[in-house]
């Protein structure tokens, strides 16, 4: 997988074009830190049904996915639906990382988030990149 970093609160790079054969698939990825805790225990209670099962004993994050489908795709029967996933995997220590969401749907999910956060930082700092996926 390839993956490319921007620039520290800069939006984030239109993806490349590459010349390879198949089809190809940039999710984008923007990691924000809010704050310096979030109640996991909170988040987890009131989001319930979208938690994903953790594969791992760790304490210290939940991962959330989302499977809300644009009309547009629903409508042509997309037959790879996968990529219309949104994940939201969110750390106790304050940050939140958001895979396959638009900058303007963001801050309906930060919002989600800042409900349950604690430790308010002076100004959110965030970092996008997008990761190629290949087929």
């Amino acid at each position: 997988a390839w993956i490319r970093a921007a620039a520290e609160a800069a939006p984030a790079p239109a993806p490349p074009q590459e010349e390879e054969e198949g089809p190809t698939h940039y999710i984008p990825v923007k990691a924000h830190f809010l704050s310096t805790s979030i109640d996991l225990k909170s988040l987890q209670a009131e989001h319930g049904t979208d938690v994903v099962p953790p594969s791992t004993r760790s304490l210290n994050y939940i991962a959330l996915r989302y499977s809300e489908f644009p009309l547009e795709i629903m409508d042509i029967g997309v037959k790879d639906s996968r990529f219309c996933y949104r994940y939201v995997v969110v750390f106790q220590y304050g940050s939140a990382v958001l895979f396959n969401i638009a900058d303007h749907e963001a801050e309906h999910y930060l919002e989600m988030i800042r409900n349950h956060a604690s430790g308010w930082l002076p100004e959110m700092r965030k970092d996008g990149m997008f990761m190629l996926l290949t087929s």
